[in-house]
């Protein structure tokens, strides 16, 4: 079995997958670069079962990341930007990760976590690959793609004392998907709104529903109200994943404004969506699944 990106790309090459700022992939464009980053990782160093951090923002490279360690076998350990030095260093060892991948706006935190036993890897080496090599084909670096193989480890918040790394598998992944799907309807032309980090489940479970779906993300680097609400507007967004706080912000900035007809469901997660908060939606008509 190959894994979900190969096989998206194979069925709708053509569909829009990922749309960044001013930049969109389609999925044969998306898996190419995919087959980049996975070679620049083989070539590396990583190998199967590897657990390899990440310390960085949203981007398309973070998302070709994803793809790129499902490719060769390895395990994502997404780590909290926000974290601080001792709190990353902890999670690092606890999991007993050998590579950290950074860009270079967190470089001085990945210098000061970096050890004897672990590397740090640049991002944009990882995305741009190594031009004087000889190219890697996706035969070269797959490993063979199984549901129970574990996909990542992500840590909790930790509010009743240090975080629990939960262990997800893509057999996770995939059943959530599926139950979400009976739940919510598939339409491939769906354009799905994304600024959770992706060291968050729920950023991670839109780059994984979207291309089992075959279905496009719109990511933001993060919640910028004037970027997120414009999007909104502007770019036939049909889904959005926001947290409580984000959509109560959204529904104050966009005070009187209309809403989309393209949009058909804003799901909530993260935390408890207060009564207040879905009786205002209730009010505006806006489609909420919490």
């Amino acid at each position: 079995m190959r894994d979900w990106l190969s096989e998206r790309a194979q069925a709708t090459p053509e569909a829009v997958a990922l749309i960044f700022e001013d930049r969109q992939w389609r999925y044969a464009d998306l898996n190419r670069q995919v087959d980049v980053t996975a070679a620049a990782l083989r070539r590396s160093g990583v190998a199967d079962g590897d657990h390899v951090a990440a310390l960085l923002p949203n981007s398309p490279a973070y998302v070709c990341l994803v793809h790129g360690l499902a490719r060769v076998g390895a395990v994502l350990i997404p780590l909290n930007t926000r974290l601080t030095v001792p709190e990353l260093s902890w999670q690092l060892d606890h999991t007993g990760s050998r590579w950290l991948v950074h860009d270079q706006s967190l470089a001085g935190t990945a210098e000061s976590v970096s050890g004897e036993d672990r590397r740090l890897l640049d991002v944009e080496t990882l995305w741009h690959g190594a031009d004087s090599a000889p190219p890697f084909t996706q035969s070269d670096v797959a490993v063979d793609f199984h549901l129970d193989r574990m996909q990542a480890i992500v840590f909790t918040s930790g509010t009743s004392g240090r975080p629990k790394g939960a262990m997800l598998t893509y057999a996770n992944h995939f059943w959530s998907a599926t139950a979400s799907s009976y739940r919510l309807g598939i339409d491939p032309g769906d354009r799905w709104l994304s600024c959770l980090p992706l060291y968050h489940v729920g950023g991670l479970a839109v780059i994984f529903r979207s291309c089992l779906y075959g279905s496009a993300v719109l990511l933001h680097q993060g919640f910028d109200l004037e970027a997120v609400s414009g999007a909104m507007s502007e770019q036939g967004v049909t889904l959005a994943s926001f947290v409580p706080t984000m959509l109560q912000r959204l529904l104050d900035y966009r005070d009187g404004e209309g809403w989309p007809g393209s949009l058909r469901l804003i799901l909530l997660g993260g935390a408890a969506a207060s009564p207040e908060l879905l009786q205002r939606c209730r009010q505006l008509k806006l489609p909420v699944a919490a």
